[in-house]
């Protein structure tokens, strides 16, 4: 899955630091700004007499109708025009996306009207000159004002809402000569455009219509560069040292701004009917302040210090669902998303959070969720020692795991989707539950049961059976006028596990040892998993099995044998086979846990380094992946991954 961030460097920044669009359109048409509003209209009003064109009419034309269209209209490749194909907008979105492949969405850049009143009668200046800057950067601060002008922008894109979703993404200025060969400040709406199919094919073709489509839009002005618009890793998010603001010039607050998200939201499997959690989130973010001169010769982004703000909750309402898997077939809010259809989906994120008195601006970070239908979920189930019911003595404490529901969020103590209900609590009791494992207190004899419901309203009624407390055993023996007495007390083990905890590459296959303690056996063993990222192979019996790590993800194993009370788990982080250039620790990703790996194999070389006492110690992959100059493991190499974090390389 495309684990690309979409964090747009938002409104000025995004124009002043970004490279010029690939695509850009050299003059306007002869129709003037205002009129776009009838310009491009449905499908059921096409009129020959006034030569207006629907999105079908244009995605029915063939290549030479449309450049003969184009070249009617003096849409001509000098200015900046061409006619897409099919074939040329896949090469462009290679090049767009820097090669990466199974990507269809354009961030497009669409003119305003030179004013805009809000619902509240608000007057937004979009075109303005130095003299007049207050008032046109007056819309940074007020963010309704801003997300009322970017929806009434996207209103005007025009493109059939059932085959492309069009995603609001913030405002860019630019600065040009108008008419007089004077500086002015204008705005655009930046926009994210996909089209609403998981066929290859046919998504190339339907970008190729929309940009045809939308050439003839006197709004449209151009495409932003990827670089840019998508805040990829050659983004620069830092000052650059070599330029200096000249003390007189002035200087305007953007905001603080989201340039890098850390970790995604926590759930990213849901059942349907259930709603969206966009929780568990860490961002690294920034201030920015647009500066320019007088004469507008010289301009520029002081960034502030980056700074990370951590398990950030979002309000769902905001987000978009996109769909993969071409079940359903436009793009909806996040507060429908229960009424949501069993598929694959991306969710988008783009608006305002506020922390405290602070306001930070998301801009369109994308990821992708799995939702399924009740029937496609296994049957809720229990595993017990004796594969029937729970059965403990007095006094003591047992842990099971609920099987049958797929739960990616990681939960803490006291957390868990999943009901769980003793009947008769005189018997026993839950003493913790994490997830989809649940803990219970033995309090005395008899039989009772536990009810689990999962957030689907499957169920699943487990057998409780408490019997009276072992006796603690104490033999007296005599031997020649001497008294011996032992005293046996029960143990409760828990099942040995043995295994390679370092992450596993898609297509391994990894041998797990467990056995019992005491009598160093596997006696009917049992090995249960819900992870759909492995497979196990396991023949009864035997004190040995063999994972298979299939796709990227996290794989919980749950281990019972005769003879223990409790059971272990075996926990298994599966990652790309595709080395990752910086990733010291081998965890598929590059992060600041690689570059304190290095620090700490070089400073302590015998707990850290290769063959270290450390349970996370450096591997011979691991150093592979951490040289990033190719002239050995250095304090550079964690310097150097230091900065890409950061945005500095």
């Amino acid at each position: 899955m495309r684990k690309r961030l979409l964090s747009a460097l938002t409104a000025l920044c995004t124009a002043v630091s970004c490279a010029a669009p690939m695509i850009s359109r050299a003059e306007d048409l002869d129709i003037g700004i205002t009129a776009f509003d009838n310009y491009l209209i449905t499908n059921n009003e096409v009129s020959e007499s006034n030569e207006q064109y629907s999105f079908d009419v244009i995605n029915n034309m063939t290549e030479d109708e449309l450049k003969a269209l184009y070249t009617e209209k003096g849409l001509t490749d000098d200015k900046g025009y061409t006619v897409w194909t099919k074939d040329s907008m896949a090469e462009y979105l290679k090049t767009y996306y820097e090669g990466k492949s199974n990507k269809f969405a354009l961030f497009v850049l669409i003119k305003t009207e030179p004013k805009f009143i809000t619902s509240e009668g608000k007057e937004i200046i979009n075109e303005a000159y130095t003299s007049n800057l207050d008032k046109f950067f007056e819309i940074m601060s007020d963010s309704n004002a801003e997300r009322e002008l970017m929806e009434a922008g996207r209103k005007k894109i025009g493109l059939p809402e059932d085959l492309f979703g069009v995603m609001n993404s913030h405002c860019s200025v630019k600065v040009e000569a108008d008419n007089k060969g004077d500086s002015i400040n204008r705005r655009y709406l930046c926009y994210n455009i996909s089209p609403l199919s998981s066929d290859s094919d046919k998504s190339l073709k339907l970008m190729a219509a929309a940009m045809n489509y939308l050439q003839l839009n006197p709004a449209f002005d151009s495409i932003k560069h990827y670089s840019s618009a998508m805040g990829s890793s050659d983004s620069t998010v830092t000052n650059d040292e070599t330029i200096n603001v000249p003390e007189n010039a002035v200087k305007d607050y953007i905001g603080e701004v989201v340039f890098k998200v850390v970790s995604y939201p926590q759930k990213t499997t849901y059942t349907v009917g259930e709603n969206l959690e966009l929780s568990g989130i860490s961002v690294m973010c920034h201030s920015e302040t647009f500066w320019y001169t007088a004469d507008n010769s010289n301009k520029g982004v002081i960034y502030g210090e980056p700074y990370t703000v951590d398990n950030i909750t979002l309000d769902a309402k905001n987000a978009w669902i996109y769909d993969n898997s071409g079940i359903n077939t436009r793009a909806i809010k996040g507060d429908m998303f229960n009424s949501l259809k069993s598929g694959t989906y991306q969710v988008a994120y783009g608006d305002i959070y506020r922390n405290g008195d602070t306001e930070i601006k998301f801009c369109d970070f994308v990821y992708d969720i799995t939702i399924k239908d009740k029937s496609e979920n296994e049957e809720l189930y229990m595993s017990f020692l004796n594969g029937e019911y729970w059965q403990m003595n007095e006094g003591e404490t047992s842990l099971a795991r609920v099987f049958g529901y797929e739960d990616s969020k990681e939960y803490k103590d006291g957390e868990s989707p999943l009901t769980f209900k003793i009947a008769d609590e005189s018997i026993a009791v839950i003493k913790n539950i994490n997830g989809p494992r649940v803990e219970l207190y033995a309090k005395s004899k008899g039989e009772t049961t536990l009810t689990v419901t999962a957030p689907d309203g499957r169920t699943t009624i487990a057998r409780v059976v408490v019997d009276e407390a072992l006796p603690i055993t104490t033999t007296t023996v005599r031997i020649n006028d001497t008294e011996t007495t032992t005293t046996t007390v029960k143990i409760d083990y828990r099942v040995q596990v043995e295994y390679d905890k370092s992450p596993m590459k898609t297509g391994e296959k990894r041998e797990v040892k467990f056995y019992n303690p005491e009598t160093k056996t596997a006696k009917n063993g049992k090995v249960n998993t819900s992870s759909d990222c492995i497979s196990i192979d396991y023949e009864e019996g035997k004190d040995t099995f063999t994972v298979t790590a299939l796709k990227e993800g996290k794989a919980e194993i749950y281990i019972t044998a005769e003879g223990c009370t409790f059971g272990s788990y075996v926990y298994l982080d599966i990652i790309s086979s595709e080395a990752v250039k910086g990733d010291a620790n081998c965890d598929g990703q590059l992060d600041m846990a690689d570059a304190v790996l290095i620090m700490q194999a070089l400073a302590n070389p015998n707990k850290y380094g290769l063959g270290g006492t450390a349970e996370r110690h450096l591997t011979e992959q691991g150093k592979l992946n951490g040289d990033m100059d190719g002239d050995g493991l250095t304090v550079g190499d964690a310097q150097a991954i230091q900065k890409i974090l950061l945005g500095l390389k």
